[in-house]
């Protein structure tokens, strides 16, 4: 965790802005129009969800605010497309993913929820026709289970 803040406190200054490369603003933008876009949610809707203007909800998800983002209009967003705030800074790359200490799809059912093995066996059925209908890549599929 301490790696974490670390490396967001090497991008931050005093008015809590991160700043990141054109190229790393591109791809945080059209991972937050993704996003919005998946959600059938309007510029507008997702603007004043977020307490932010239109203008400038459209100026992150084109990659074009002058390379800092406010760490508060960040997490709003995360509020308002209802996602943890970490997978904005993963996406925009300053935090690490941390799969390896993640328990495996099936350890967490049995852990979390004490189900029956062929409880277990039956959503692991669901999860492979749900990954293969909607064509999920091998690494999106790693990153999630």
């Amino acid at each position: 965790m301490s790696k974490i803040l670390d490396k967001m406190n090497s991008h931050t200054t005093k008015r809590k802005k991160i700043d990141i490369s054109s190229q790393e603003m591109a791809k945080l933008g059209s991972y937050l129009q993704r996003l919005r876009l998946d959600l059938d949610m309007s510029l507008r809707r997702a603007a004043q969800l977020s307490r932010i203007s239109p203008a400038h909800l459209c100026k992150i998800e084109q990659g074009d605010v002058f390379k800092s983002v406010g760490i508060d209009v960040l997490s709003r967003l995360a509020r308002t497309y209802s996602i943890p705030l970490s997978s904005i800074l993963e996406e925009a790359g300053f935090i690490e993913e941390y799969t390896d200490k993640l328990p495996s799809f099936t350890q967490y059912l049995r852990q979390k929820f004490n189900l029956s093995p062929q409880a277990i066996r039956d959503l692991e059925t669901t999860k492979e026709v749900v990954l293969k209908k909607y064509k999920v890549s091998p690494d999106l599929q790693s990153r999630l289970f």
